[in-house]
């Protein structure tokens, strides 16, 4: 028994409206704590952990065999490992700002990451409609471009902060 899939055009419109919300957040300086810096991307681990686990529970529960954890592991490992880079690319291209108050910053991301995000985004969306008979792969190729993405944002999360922490330190007098 396989679940239903929902139809392409409720699919794309999904993307689409993910998109464009992705872009004008983006596009913009955003003012966020360092708390909220680092509040995105715990959450996204979490969730992206749950994801993995929930879909690897529900190809059991729907009598389909799930991938091996040794691979899905690999996969998510590899994903990360290229997730880094990206994240080292978009923490130096993003212009960091300290305000007045302590603790608090803007953050302007480089319009080239914009388009990687993007492409990393509609590549997991091409995977599910272009595998629909191979689900068990498409969800571990899924669950790599989960691993990138969740990897890059917390690299660049600290690269952010390294250089936010470099803009208000305090020149140490002898």
């Amino acid at each position: 028994m396989h679940a239903q899939q929902p139809p392409l055009s409720t699919t794309l419109l999904i993307y689409v409206v993910a998109i464009a919300i992705f872009v004008w957040r983006m596009s913009r300086p955003q003012r966020t704590t360092v708390f909220g810096l680092w509040f995105r991307p715990v959450l996204l681990l979490l969730v992206t952990a749950f994801v993995v686990y929930s879909g690897t529970l529900a190809q059991i529960a729907m009598g389909e065999m799930p991938a091996p954890s040794w691979e899905i592991g690999g996969v998510m490992l590899l994903g990360a490992a290229l997730g880094i880079p990206l994240g080292v690319l978009r923490g130096r291209h993003s212009e960091v700002k300290p305000t007045e108050r302590r603790g608090v910053m803007y953050v302007h991301s480089s319009p080239v990451i914009v388009v990687v995000w993007l492409a990393a985004f509609l590549g997991r969306a091409a995977l599910r409609l272009l595998m629909p008979g191979a689900q068990t792969g498409a969800n571990v190729i899924g669950d790599g471009l989960l691993a990138f993405a969740v990897a890059a944002l917390i690299t660049s999360c600290f690269m952010i902060y390294t250089k936010y922490r470099g803009l208000t330190q305090q020149p140490r007098t002898a």
